[in-house]
Parts: structure tokens; sequence; C-alpha cells
């Protein structure tokens, strides 16, 4: 396992590589708390037909709590208001080139987690008689980073969900069967299971299920 934690940054959203050395941590974090979360909607809520179907994934987010110390008693010899520097450099300062602040990785053992930052908080708990600080937690938040084609892919395709899917002028239920299901003879079941008459002209607007294929 690495010794220290080291944040990744990066001018390129796919950040494939090692990208550049933002700012290493030596006093690893005791914990590093990893969220993830589901997407869930609910039709006809207040009522007796009130279900609640599943939508995707929620972005995950990480954080965790550091401490910067300028005591000497690590051995290392910093300047506290230097270290926040060179941290919102890393991750907080606008950058021209990408017209936003870095892409991030955050590295640390197994962990290798793609992200932008959400915020940052310094609490200085340690000072000196003429009030230069001495010690500060830092508690940073990062939102995980997608990229749109990827985000795509996290859609819901597989068959043993339930689906939803509005309906556009060029919308038909072929395509959704083959999108879903990986066949688009699926259209005649899941006509009947909708209740649609003429599942060649479905209207735009029209609300659809794709249930799983045991339902079917």
């Amino acid at each position: 396992m690495a010794t220290a934690l080291e944040i990744r940054t990066y001018t390129d959203a796919r950040m494939s590589g090692d990208g550049a050395l933002g700012y290493s941590i030596d006093l690893v974090p005791e914990k590093i708390t990893i969220s993830y979360g589901l997407k869930f909607k609910i039709d006809n809520p207040n009522t007796n037909k009130r279900v609640t179907k599943f939508e995707g994934y929620d972005d995950s987010k990480l954080n965790f709590v550091f401490v910067i110390d300028a005591t000497g008693v690590t051995g290392k010899q910093v300047v506290i208001k230097d270290e926040i520097k060179k941290l919102g450099e890393a991750i907080y300062n606008y950058v021209d080139s990408i017209h936003k602040p870095h892409y991030l990785k955050i590295k640390y053992g197994s962990i290798n987690f793609k992200c932008h930052l959400k915020s940052c908080n310094i609490d200085y708990v340690l000072f000196k008689s003429d009030g230069t600080a001495l010690r500060a937690k830092v508690t940073l938040t990062f939102d995980e980073f997608v990229l749109p084609a990827d985000a795509e892919s996290r859609k819901m395709s597989s068959p043993d969900m339930t689906h939803l899917r509005y309906f556009k002028e060029s919308d038909n239920i072929f395509t959704y069967c083959e999108e879903i299901y990986s066949n688009p003879n699926q259209a005649v079941q899941i006509a009947k299971f909708n209740e649609i008459i003429n599942f060649r002209k479905v209207s735009a607007g029209t609300q659809l299920l794709f249930p799983p294929l045991e339902r079917l």
C-alpha cells in the first residue's frame, strides 16, 4: 500500500495515465468514506396505485479528514499557509486551459477515485502566540466525475429490471426492446403488457413500462 494519499490532477477529462501530483498527504486519514446512492421515482403518490420504480444510480461521493501539522512533531517542516495554498492550487483554483478546476483522482491503496471537489472546510486548531497557525484540520468532500458517454452507459438497460420510457415522435417499441432486452421481437409482449392496441403507432408522450422478462 502507498505510504501517502495522493491527489492527482488532470486537464484531460478522461484522466488517462498518472497525471500530475497535485497534493500528497503523509498523515493518512483514519478513515476514507465512499458513499453510494440510488435513484427512485414514485408514480401515483397518495393513491392505492402508488409504485416505486428504480431509475438508476447517483454519482458516488468520497470524503475524508486530514491534519496538516507544522509543530515539527511529524519530523517534516511545513508552513500551514503554504500547504493550504498548494492544496488549493490542486483542487480548487480555476485552470484557464479547461475553464474549471482540475479533474482529480484520489489514490490510496486500492482506491482510485475520479472526481472533482465538492467542498473544502479548514479548521485552524493550534496557533503560535503571534497567531501563526501550527495545525489545521481539513475536511474534503469530492463528487465522482463521470464522462457523459459513461453516464449514458449507466442508464439501466438490464432485462432484469423495470424500465420507464416516455415516447418521442421518432421512437418505436422495437428500438427500446433491442436496447433493453437485446431482442426487438419482444415488442408484441410489451404492447400487450401496456395495453397498447397498435404498437406500431405509439403516440408521442406515451409512457410505457418495460418489465423484467419473467413478467412478460
